[in-house]
């Protein structure tokens, strides 16, 4: 077992704002950002809570007044499609990137309840594979059937699955030959890494599809990032491998992003 320890962390999958539930949440930024330095996780990814189970554009605003002052989180937006006139010109993003902004996308489709194929839909997935702007979505948000028409319509578009658990319990590590089959056909999308939890899964994907695939995620604060860091810290991976997916695959993406 080779236990090295990668030299920085960048999560995917993190989360500020209350919910309906009871805690864990990260009601403030500053919590947050304690938890980070407790797990020495050096960059986030981060939505807003408002965003997902509230109003998407309100979240979206919360979200650039809570992390304005810390650079090591970046935004990552959650996003509807524009038939409603609710979302915000595909301008208004391109104007964000040529003031060199960089972030990512969030989709809701179940929360929000929009069609995630829709010609709406796709144009906005259109813009987000030429800017090369990831866009993540979690298989709880979306049918196995739409993600696999979404990947092939949009082939350029880099999808990051991942799964929150709530509707799946065993999370993606049960749905490996599904999993497999979009490695496969889809080059462009990853794999983000919280649920990724069966027995050598990280491996096997490694082994057959590169560490290139795999993206770093700890599911803060629905789950304690220790977990997902100690699946990775204790992999028969190399330790170029393991920073690869701790850090450096999410960085890669982020700093491709441009209009």
């Amino acid at each position: 077992m080779k236990t090295a320890t990668p030299k920085q962390w960048f999560d995917a999958c993190a989360m500020i704002g209350g919910w309906h539930r009871t805690p864990p949440q990260f009601s403030t930024t500053a919590q947050l950002l304690g938890h980070m330095e407790r797990f020495r996780i050096a960059r986030a990814l981060v939505f807003h809570s408002i965003a997902w189970m509230y109003d998407f554009r309100q979240g979206n605003a919360v979200l650039d007044d809570e992390i304005a002052a810390h650079p090591q989180l970046v935004p990552c937006y959650a996003v509807v499609p524009s038939a409603t006139g609710e979302t915000p010109e595909l301008e208004h993003w391109d104007g964000l990137l040529r003031g060199g902004r960089r972030f990512a996308f969030r989709l809701f489709p179940r929360s929000h309840e929009f069609m995630p194929c829709s010609p709406g839909a796709n144009r906005f997935h259109e813009f987000a594979a030429h800017r090369r702007i990831p866009v993540l979505v979690d298989i709880d948000e979306i049918s196995w059937d739409d993600l696999w028409t979404l990947c092939r319509t949009h082939s350029l578009l880099r999808v990051i699955i991942g799964n929150s658990g709530t509707n799946a319990l065993y999370g993606l590590f049960r749905q490996l030959r599904r999993l497999y089959e979009f490695l496969e056909l889809f080059p462009q999308v990853r794999i983000e890494t919280s649920l990724l939890c069966g027995f050598r899964n990280l491996e096997a994907i490694c082994e057959r599809f590169g560490a290139g695939r795999l993206i770093f995620g700890s599911r803060m604060p629905f789950w304690e990032p220790g977990s997902s860091i100690m699946r990775l810290q204790y992999t028969d991976l190399d330790p170029r491998e393991k920073q690869l997916i701790a850090h450096d695959n999410l960085a890669a993406l982020l700093d491709e992003v441009g209009p």
